[in-house]
């Protein structure tokens, strides 16, 4: 586990820059893949007597991600985003989690004698625009 939160701020460039790819994928009907992280992509929840069919964000943890959560070795990471991705990973690994602002909440959530699972809540503004897509 981090000792400490790594930083991520709303106004950081390179951070903007990843969202923005990674909505824009979802936005063009397709999955991204992000080396080390996973794979985001959306599905449809279905509505209910409570609220309308809405599509939304999800993600898949790579393979390497979920060993790393279980104590193994931290995940390679590549491409143009590496060094925020870098931060996101680290950051999952905290108590809390981690808040990528305008993506969603990441984190590990241990599980009594399981591996631990790895959440994905999409943010409001990112599940906000692919529904209205």
């Amino acid at each position: 586990m981090a000792a400490s939160k790594p930083k991520i701020r709303k106004t950081d460039k390179r951070l903007r820059a990843f969202v923005h790819e990674v909505t824009a994928t979802l936005l063009d009907g397709k999955r991204h893949q992000t080396p080390g992280l996973g794979t985001f992509s959306t599905c449809t929840r279905k509505a209910t007597a409570d609220r309308v069919a809405r599509k939304m964000a999800m993600f898949r943890a790579s393979t390497e991600l979920r060993e790393y959560a279980s104590g193994g070795p931290p995940p390679p990471v590549s491409g143009p985003h590496a060094e925020v991705v870098s931060v996101i990973v680290e950051a999952m690994q905290s108590e809390q989690g981690v808040n990528v602002p305008l993506l969603g909440r990441m984190a590990v959530v241990p599980v009594p004698g399981r591996k631990p699972k790895l959440i994905f809540h999409g943010a409001e503004e990112c599940n906000g625009v692919l529904s209205n897509s």
